[in-house]
């Protein structure tokens, strides 16, 4: 059995979050996605607390049994990657954990905490974001059989470009087309991202 573990903000999670999940389960590169956001530790301009997030990820894929959260970065100390993915290697002992990212990450993946050890023991799915160049970011790593480069296709949503229209303006039926019902509904009635 093989886990995807997609990791990020989800600052607010949007339909391309949700793309990803379900074109990984029904291409079956993964048996179970999880999504596994980041704790509130984890230091980016305009983070909203851990539980908004979580809860906002939870509303996005109610609907769909092969998608799951975890809370596990949501600690009282920084969590990196290496540490999240032997986390649910030891979970699931018996099952391939892979890591997913988008091409955008990878571009900083040898920043990351032992990198190297991520490359030697887990399996990356680099999805493709903008216009990036896939193959020649992952030329640069070694072993590079490790990261396995996937076209999906999506909206190019950003979760910025989100916060920004949200500060400005909430306007339903333009927000539709980027994140899910009952992630818009929760965002104004808790008035999140406003100004």
């Amino acid at each position: 059995m093989k886990i995807g573990i997609y990791g990020g903000s989800f600052n607010p999670p949007h339909l391309d979050h949700l793309m990803i999940g379900k074109y990984f389960i029904e291409h079956s590169l993964v048996d179970q996605l999880i999504y596994v956001p980041t704790g509130s530790l984890y230091f980016k301009k305009g983070l909203l607390p851990f539980f908004h997030r979580y809860f906002m990820l939870q509303l996005m894929i109610q609907d769909f049994t092969s998608l799951s959260i975890s809370s596990f970065e949501n600690q009282n100390k920084a969590i990196f990657t290496y540490q999240t993915l032997d986390y649910f290697q030891m979970l699931y002992k018996d099952c391939e954990i892979c890591f997913i990212c988008g091409s955008d990450n990878l571009k900083e993946f040898h920043t990351w905490r032992y990198s190297q050890y991520i490359l030697e023991n887990y399996k990356i799915f680099a999805v493709l974001r903008n216009d990036d160049n896939l193959s020649s970011i992952i030329q640069k790593f070694q072993p590079t059989s490790s990261i396995l480069a996937c076209s999906i296709p999506l909206m190019g949503l950003s979760s910025t470009y989100i916060r920004n229209l949200l500060r400005d303006d909430f306007d339903m039926e333009k927000l539709v087309d980027y994140v899910s019902i009952p992630v818009l509904e929760y965002i104004k009635e808790k008035k999140l991202y406003r100004k």
